[in-house]
Parts: structure tokens; C-alpha cells; sequence
């Protein structure tokens, strides 16, 4: 007897082909974005006139507590060392402690930080590391080789391409402290990836000190959440929102964030829509992520 042929089990077999398809067309799609992303994030690197020599002034202005705005007149007669939640907190810095500082241009602020009598190991990371006619990198080099080994500059790649066990070779113990003002998450199109990396190198109780921009919105159903509304998503961080004046306006937010736990991590890992740069000279790019399923 001839069976008459089936057509449930052929259907089907398309169907599981047509969803493979559709997933390995989505891939891709995803993967030219982020290489399209990272071609651009190159060229607004290499091409923008970042603000490559802030010292440890700057640092206070963008890291200052709220009500440091309402005391505005006063906060602006302190030393600049004695300016902001940050430099506060760097001041209380020990021998045994290490301070990392992410997109740390000509790193004025650590070499501000060493002659004031600071006595934490410091560790500055940059894609590239300032020649001597850039702004503010006179004496960089002779204050590197100068320092005994507790000054280091890290430089050639983004800070989420290196291997973490290279970086915390380079560290030597979890850091204390890690500065990011508008450094790397800002600018690199995987935040997710480079809050990874600060928490894997940071010690339990340590905090970040992190200036970001608005540009940055993660779809959210029908609707999208700021950076601030993922950064509260993740396990083992306690997030505390600092106002910084001269920044001012609506564009950007400061935040301090503490490592409450061993196994805080980064769960909500996203996946990059678009990336936009706006073209003036130094403005961060917009970002915009779905958070990956």
C-alpha cells in the first residue's frame, strides 16, 4: 500500500531551517553593527581633541555631591586636591591601596595625586598613550620611569580587549578605586563589557567613580531606560548619583559605584542598535542597546 505523502514533518524541517537562517542573518546583522561601531568608535578616538589633561581639578568639578552645588561659592575656594567626593576619597589612599584610572589621557590627575604626597599605586589606562607634545604630557614619561614601579601606563588597546588575566597581572592586587571620567564607558560600544572588566579588577568594598553621558538609551519594550536604570540592574552594586556643576545642564550624570559583593557581575549584557557619532570635537557618541535575552 502507498502511503500518500506527509507534509507535516517537510514543513517543519522548513521551518527549522527558515528560523536557523533567520538567526545567522540576525547575527551577522549584529556583527556588522558592532564592527561598524567599532570602526567608528576608532575614528573618533583618533580624530577628537579629547580632554586629555584634566587634572585632579576637573576630577572634583564633574565627581561633586549634590549639595556641593548649593555651596557652590565656598566648593570653588578649596585646594583643587581637597575638591569633590574623588579627591577626598584619593586622599585617604594608603601605600597598600591602587587607584586605576580608565581613559587617563596624560594622567595629570595621578601625577597631581603622586606630588601631594599620594602613596597608592597607581595605574593609568589609555588606547593610546600621549606623546611628549601632547596637551598636559610634559613629564609623563620622566614621572613613569621615576616612580619605582608604582606608576604604570597601559596603552595600545580598549580596556575590554585585554585579557583579564593580563590586567590583573599589570594591577598586581584588586584596585580600590577606578576613575572614569568620560573615559571608556562612555566611548566604547560595549559599557557592558568594560563595567565587567572594572568590576573584575576592583576589590569588594572598592568604588568607581564614573561621569557619563545621556546619549545612551537600552530598549526597554516600547519604551527605553538611561544607563542609570541598567547600572541599578546589576547584582552587588550599591549606585549613588552625584551632581557635577560645571558639567551642568541635562547631557551628563555622575555616579559612584561600590562593589557590595564578591560575585557582583555583569548579568544584563546588551546588544548594540546603533552608534552615532555627533562629530563635534571630544562629544561622546549616542548609543543605543536592546539587553541580550
Amino acid at each position: 500500500m502507498i502511503r500518500p505523502l506527509s507534509t507535516h514533518g517537510t514543513l517543519r524541517r522548513a521551518g527549522a531551517t527558515l528560523v536557523v537562517l533567520l538567526a545567522l542573518l540576525v547575527g551577522s546583522a549584529r556583527g556588522g553593527k558592532f564592527a561598524t561601531s567599532r570602526k567608528n568608535n576608532d575614528t573618533l578616538l583618533q580624530t577628537n581633541n579629547f580632554g586629555i589633561g584634566r587634572g585632579r581639578m576637573d576630577y572634583g568639578q564633574f565627581l561633586t555631591p549634590q549639595k556641593g552645588f548649593e555651596r557652590f561659592a565656598h566648593y570653588a575656594t578649596l585646594q583643587p586636591i581637597k575638591r569633590g567626593l574623588v579627591n577626598r576619597y584619593l586622599n585617604r589612599l594608603s601605600a597598600d591601596d591602587v587607584w586605576i584610572d580608565m581613559g587617563a589621557g596624560s594622567a595629570v590627575a595621578m601625577r597631581e595625586y603622586a606630588a601631594a604626597g599620594g602613596k597608592a599605586k597607581m595605574i593609568a589606562i589609555g588606547v593610546k598613550k600621549p606623546g611628549p607634545n601632547d596637551t598636559g604630557a610634559a613629564g609623563l614619561d620622566e614621572a613613569l620611569n621615576s616612580s619605582g614601579g608604582r606608576f604604570k601606563y597601559l596603552s595600545g588597546k580598549y580596556v575590554e580587549q585585554y585579557d583579564l588575566h593580563e590586567l590583573r597581572g599589570h594591577v598586581g592586587k584588586p584596585a580600590t578605586v577606578i576613575t572614569d571620567l568620560l573615559g571608556p564607558m562612555t566611548y566604547s560600544d560595549r559599557p557592558d563589557l568594560v563595567l565587567d572588566r572594572y568590576l573584575a579588577l576592583l576589590a569588594t568594598g572598592g568604588k568607581i567613580f564614573v561621569t557619563l553621558n545621556r546619549a545612551t538609551k537600552i530598549a526597554h519594550g516600547d519604551a527605553s531606560i538611561g544607563i542609570e536604570a541598567w547600572l541599578r540592574s546589576q547584582p552587588g552594586l550599591e549606585l549613588k548619583r552625584v551632581y557635577a556643576p560645571v558639567v551642568g545642564g541635562s547631557g551628563y550624570d555622575s555616579f559612584v559605584i561600590k562593589k557590595t559583593s564578591d560575585h557582583a557581575r555583569v548579568t544584563n549584557k546588551l546588544h548594540l542598535e546603533s552608534f552615532t557619532s555627533l562629530g563635534a570635537s571630544g562629544t561622546p557618541p549616542e548609543r543605543v542597546y536592546t539587553v541580550a535575552k
